[in-house]
């Protein structure tokens, strides 16, 4: 079908990061050389949703007890809770202010001070910590297809049993008309507004916390390509076990195992594809 959608921002991001890489494998070339031995205390994973970021969980959740890190996740964390909530109903820029950065960088830094090393998973936008206590740290990140991703999230909120909705017909409507009021089993929350389709996601998560980031332009994709070649590794979807592997390689004490652990995961959790009409 020939869908019209404005993501002409976030393809260049996906083609630098295809043209840039190896084996589907963006490896950062930092400013110092990274040896094998070295080993962040803080792994922080940015999950843009269905990049692939579920399998990634999975993984992580695995590889935590295996190597013996600290999974920080948001999700079993009530206290940032309202932060990822908050970025799921909008499809404005919305960026942490000083307040929340400053509780999350104390989380962050008490889970570190407990458990020695800690990989961070959240819903947010790019943020270095080096400017806030935490030198020490890098950053993972997945990216898809932009076409793609955006099919896949429509399809999530449409026929995923856990939301209950007047739903758009299409993704045609999807597209015309960007959100519409989802009511979650699982939050229980009947005022959420998720977004059907939310723009140029991928550009806005990677630009951060930079004025230019309050409107997506091109300054604003500078910005998030400058952020990109600041991640230790970035994996796309498409082929996430060979960026899986270039994981193990870099950062053995979080990822030593992961190949073997990924082919042994279950299938992830997906949307239904019962009565799912194609796109």
């Amino acid at each position: 079908m020939g869908i019209h959608v404005d993501e002409t921002l976030v393809v260049s991001l996906f083609v630098l990061s295809a043209a840039m890489c190896k084996n589907a494998v963006l490896a950062r070339q930092p400013r110092t050389v990274r040896n094998s031995s070295d080993c962040p205390s803080v792994l922080i994973y940015n999950r843009i949703p269905k990049t692939g970021s579920t399998t990634m969980n999975s993984l992580i959740d695995v590889l935590a007890n295996q190597n013996g890190f600290f999974h920080f996740d948001h999700l079993v964390h009530p206290s940032w809770s309202q932060d990822t909530r908050s970025l799921k109903r909008s499809h404005t820029v919305e960026m942490y202010g000083p307040d929340d950065i400053r509780h999350m960088v104390e989380d962050i830094k008490a889970k570190r001070a407990e458990h020695g090393r800690v990989l961070v998973d959240y819903h947010g936008f790019y943020l270095d910590y080096s400017q806030h206590g935490i030198e020490d740290h890098a950053y993972i990140q997945t990216m898809r297809e932009p076409v793609d991703r955006v099919i896949s999230h429509y399809n999530y909120l449409h026929h995923d049993a856990e939301f209950r909705a007047v739903r758009p017909d299409s993704i045609e409507a999807c597209l015309a008309n960007s959100s519409w009021a989802m009511h979650t089993a699982r939050h229980g929350d009947t005022s959420l507004v998720f977004d059907c389709y939310d723009r140029n996601w991928q550009t806005r998560v990677l630009c951060g916390h930079h004025p230019v980031c309050k409107s997506v332009d091109h300054l604003a994709l500078r910005e998030a390509r400058a952020n990109l070649l600041q991640h230790e590794v970035v994996l796309r979807t498409e082929d996430l076990a060979a960026g899986v592997r270039e994981l193990e390689r870099r950062l053995p004490c979080y990822f030593r195992g992961a190949s073997e652990a990924l082919a042994s995961l279950g299938p992830a959790r997906v949307t239904p594809q019962a009565h799912k009409a194609p796109v």
